[in-house]
């Protein structure tokens, strides 16, 4: 039993599938299946069990698992305690961060970061899938700038940057309406319409559920889709309504063909940096997270954002429920 085989296995588990293990890990399914097999044969035990959706850990193997989750982490502090002797910092950097702030960020995040830190290959994702804690579990990311996730976990750390308030968003002709004529519109305003919003996965159909959950209400929106541009359009051809962070709809919004109103009470998401606490002793990814969190405030005072409202020690955003934050070593 070696340490790249325990690597390998603790892989597989986090990932779920031998394909998707194989493609985080960057090696061929066979060869990966190979060391599977030489480990079980080392150990005299089944470690995975396949199944019709993917492999699970037999009892010896979630033994295995969490008797070497403390020997990772060993490894892990090990390795960043004598690379901190390097004089030049190395390695690479995948982390994920929704439309338009991949607009209004990432070009100056890079030229800043590249030069403190040349040798440091970044990877950027735009419009990241459903699940980013799955993403940061798995190491196919390293760190996120999203919607706070609605759970915390051990693993994890959550460092808010800014609060943005839900608008109720409508098609150019509802500018005419009494309900836009009035101040703000209620969750039971919203409630008589219909409504266009994402599947439940979603942050933003999490908080418009909680929204109406606290007034007593369930939610029902007319149409399902995922892809705010879609969700824009959609709207925009007046097939319905939506809610959505002033970032999402501001250019059609200019443009003439949306209108938007503010919502009473307020509906909030707080925009957040996720990545493993683990990484936040490393030191390229402590400089990502203070070169981000530098940026913060002129990003959250831009008019695409509505502004924002940087987010203050205290303040729940208005969500459902909010993470315990860990923000040692992120400065």
């Amino acid at each position: 039993m070696d340490l790249k085989e325990l690597r390998y296995f603790r892989a597989i588990v986090h990932c779920g599938t031998m394909c998707k293990a194989a493609a985080h890990l960057r090696i061929a399914q066979p060869a990966l299946t190979r060391q599977v097999q030489k480990l079980e044969h080392d150990l005299g035990v089944q470690l995975l069990r396949r199944t019709t959706r993917g492999v699970t850990p037999t009892p010896a193997g979630l033994s295995l698992m969490k008797r070497t989750t403390h020997l990772e982490n060993e490894l892990d502090d090990i390795r960043r305690e004598v690379s901190g002797f390097a004089e030049r910092v190395t390695g690479s950097l995948h982390f994920a961060m929704q439309y338009p702030l991949t607009t209004l960020m990432v070009p100056d995040l890079i030229v800043d970061f590249k030069q403190a830190y040349p040798d440091v290959s970044l990877h950027v994702i735009e419009n990241v899938s459903r699940s980013i804690t799955d993403g940061l579990l798995s190491e196919q990311l390293d760190l996120a700038v999203v919607d706070s996730p609605s759970h915390d976990h051990a693993d994890l750390t959550i460092i808010p940057l800014w609060i943005e308030r839900l608008r109720l968003v409508g098609p150019a002709s509802a500018a005419k309406s009494l309900l836009f004529r009035k101040p703000a519109a209620t969750i039971k305003d919203i409630a008589a319409l219909p409504m266009i919003m994402p599947t439940q996965h979603h942050a933003l159909r999490r908080l418009a559920e909680a929204a109406f959950a606290r007034e007593k209400m369930q939610f029902h929106p007319a149409l399902e889709i995922d892809g705010a541009s879609t969700i824009c359009e959609t709207v925009r051809r007046g097939l319905g309504y939506t809610l959505m962070p002033q970032a999402g709809f501001h250019a059609l919004e200019q443009e003439g063909g949306l209108v938007a109103m503010d919502v009473k009470p307020e509906i909030r998401r707080v925009v957040s940096i996720v990545t493993r606490t683990v990484l936040l002793q490393d030191t390229k990814t402590a400089a990502l997270i203070a070169k981000i969190r530098d940026m913060a405030p002129a990003v959250a005072a831009m008019p695409i954002l509505g502004p924002a409202t940087l987010y203050q020690s205290g303040d729940d955003g208005g969500a459902t429920r909010f993470p315990t934050l860990a923000l040692a070593g992120a400065a």
